[in-house]
C-alpha cells in the first residue's frame, strides 16, 4: 500500500512538473532596448567645422609621425637604463659589481686579483688595458649600457627626457609639422607667382620679337617697289623680242616715264623717224586696229589665200573697208561687225582642220592674222580707230622719244601689239624709250607741269 502511494505521488509530481514547464514555455519576458542601445555613442571624434578633408588627413599623418617618435617605454621602466631606483635582476658581467657573484664561490675568481688582472676593471694595476666600457675620464670609451650624462643608451630614442618631456617633444613635433605644411603652402604660392612672372616675361619678349620682325620685315608696298625696280632693270637691259613686239616692254617703260614726269629741257632730245612711228599701233582700251589702219585694206597670209576662194577674200575686203569708213565717220555698223566675225570664226575652224596639211610657219602666221583681225574688229567696235588715225596724223614729221612719251601720257594711250611686218619699228622705238627712261631715272626730276607737254 505504501509503495503504491509513493508511486502515485511520483506520477503526480511528474505530471505537475510537465504542466508547469509547458505553462512557462507559453509565457516569456521581452526586454525593450534603450535609447543608448539603439543609438550608441560615436567613438570617433567630430572634425572641426570648416576643416578640409586634405588638411584633416595631413593632421592625422603628422600626428602619427610624431607619435611614432615617442619611446615605446614611455610611462614604464626601460630595461636598458640603470637608474638608482631600479635594480636589475642580474648584474652586467662586463662591470665590476660591488658584490662579486663569485665571492661565495669556493673556487677562486681568476679575474679578482693576482697576476691575471681583470681586463674589464677600472683599476690601473695589472694589465695596462683599461675597460673600454668603463665610466672613467671623459677621454675613455663609455659602455653603451652605462648611464652617465655623456653616454646614452642607443635603445632609448629620448633618453634625456622624462615622461612629461617626451610628450611635450611629441607636441612640438606636431607643431613643427604643421609649420612645415604652412611653409610648404607659402613656398608653393611663391613658386606659382614666380611662374606667372616668367610667363609675363616670356610674353614681353615675344612682343619685342614680333615688333622687331615687324619693323624689319618689308611691307607689301616695299616688296612691290623692289619687284618693280628689278623688273624695270630687266626690261631696260634684257627684254626678249616677244615682250617688245607685244608692246609689254614699251608700256612698262612708258609707266616708269609717267611716274617721273616729262622734263624736256634737262635731257638731250632722242630723235625718232616718223616712218617708224607711223608703224606703231596704239589703243585707248583693249582693241588693236593696226591691221585695218591702212584704209581697211588687208594683206592676207599665204595659208588663208590658199584656203579662201577669191570671192570670199573680195567679200571680206569689202566688209573691212566699209567698216573703216564708218569708223572714221564715227559710226559703227553692228550687224556687219557680227557678220565679219562669224565668217572669221568659220575660217578659224577650217584652219584647225587643215593643221596637218599646212607648214608650221604658215599655220602660225595664219593663226596670228586671225587673232589680230578679231582684235581690229573689237577696236572698231570700241572706237579705237579714230585714236589710231589721230596718232598717225600727229607724228608726221620729225619727232623725239620725249614727244612720243608725252603724247601717250597726255592721252592715256597704250602701245598695242605690232602688226605683221612691223617688228623692226618696235625694236627701234624700244631702244629710244630705254635711253629716255634711263636718263630720267639718273636725274629723277620732279613731275612736270602740263605746259611741258606739246
Amino acid at each position: 500500500m505504501r509503495t503504491n502511494f509513493i508511486r502515485a505521488a511520483i506520477v503526480l509530481a511528474a505530471t505537475w512538473a510537465a504542466i508547469d514547464s509547458q505553462a512557462e514555455a507559453q509565457f516569456f519576458t521581452r526586454t525593450i532596448p534603450s535609447a543608448q542601445q539603439l543609438n550608441p555613442p560615436n567613438q570617433y571624434y567630430i572634425v572641426a567645422p570648416g576643416l578640409t578633408q586634405t588638411q584633416y588627413l595631413n593632421n592625422i599623418a603628422q600626428t602619427a609621425r610624431a607619435l611614432n617618435g615617442i619611446s615605446p617605454y614611455q610611462g614604464q621602466l626601460n630595461p636598458f637604463i640603470q637608474s638608482p631606483q631600479v635594480v636589475l635582476p642580474s648584474y652586467n658581467p662586463a662591470m665590476f659589481p660591488p658584490v662579486s657573484p663569485y665571492g661565495v664561490n669556493p673556487y677562486t675568481n681568476p679575474y679578482a686579483s693576482g697576476a691575471y688582472a681583470n681586463p674589464y676593471t677600472t683599476s690601473t694595476t695589472g694589465l695596462p688595458t683599461t675597460n673600454p666600457y668603463s665610466t672613467g675620464t671623459a677621454s675613455s670609451t663609455y659602455s653603451p649600457y652605462d648611464t652617465p650624462q655623456s653616454a646614452y643608451n642607443p635603445y632609448t630614442p629620448y633618453p634625456s627626457y622624462t615622461d612629461q618631456g617626451a610628450g611635450l617633444k611629441g607636441q612640438a613635433d606636431v607643431m613643427r609639422a604643421y609649420s612645415s605644411v604652412v611653409m610648404a603652402n607659402e613656398q608653393a604660392r611663391i613658386t606659382r607667382e614666380q611662374a606667372n612672372q616668367a610667363k609675363l616675361e616670356t610674353r614681353k619678349k615675344q612682343f619685342d620679337l614680333d615688333m622687331y620682325i615687324k619693323a624689319n620685315t618689308p611691307s607689301y608696298n616695299d616688296e612691290q617697289a623692289k619687284l618693280a625696280m628689278n623688273t624695270l632693270k630687266r626690261i631696260q637691259t634684257n627684254s626678249n623680242p616677244a615682250e617688245i613686239t607685244s608692246g609689254k616692254a614699251l608700256n612698262y617703260l612708258l609707266d616708269d616715264v609717267r611716274k617721273h614726269g616729262i622734263a624736256k629741257s634737262s635731257i638731250e632730245p632722242i630723235m625718232l623717224d616718223d616712218a617708224i612711228v607711223q608703224r606703231l599701233n596704239v589703243t585707248g582700251s583693249f582693241g588693236n586696229v593696226g591691221l585695218l589702219r591702212n584704209e581697211g585694206k588687208v594683206n592676207w597670209p599665204i595659208a588663208l589665200q590658199e584656203m579662201l576662194t577669191p570671192e570670199q577674200q573680195k567679200e571680206l575686203d569689202q566688209y573691212t573697208q566699209t567698216l573703216y569708213k564708218n569708223a572714221v565717220a564715227g559710226k559703227v555698223n553692228g550687224p556687219m561687225l557680227k557678220e565679219v566675225a562669224t565668217q572669221m570664226e568659220n575660217v578659224r575652224g577650217t584652219l584647225l582642220k587643215k593643221v596637218n596639211d599646212i607648214p608650221t610657219g604658215q599655220y602660225l602666221e595664219a593663226k596670228r592674222f586671225i587673232t589680230d583681225f578679231n582684235d581690229a574688229l573689237t577696236g572698231i567696235e570700241r572706237g579705237d580707230l579714230p585714236v589710231q588715225l589721230e596718232f598717225q596724223k600727229f607724228f608726221r614729221g620729225p619727232k623725239t622719244a620725249q614727244d612720243l612719251a608725252a603724247y601717250m601720257v597726255r592721252n592715256g594711250l597704250k602701245f598695242a601689239p605690232a602688226s605683221p611686218g612691223d617688228e623692226s619699228a618696235y625694236q627701234s622705238v624700244y631702244a629710244a624709250m630705254v635711253s629716255y627712261d634711263v636718263a630720267l631715272n639718273s636725274q629723277s626730276p620732279s613731275v612736270a607741269d602740263a605746259k611741258d607737254y606739246p
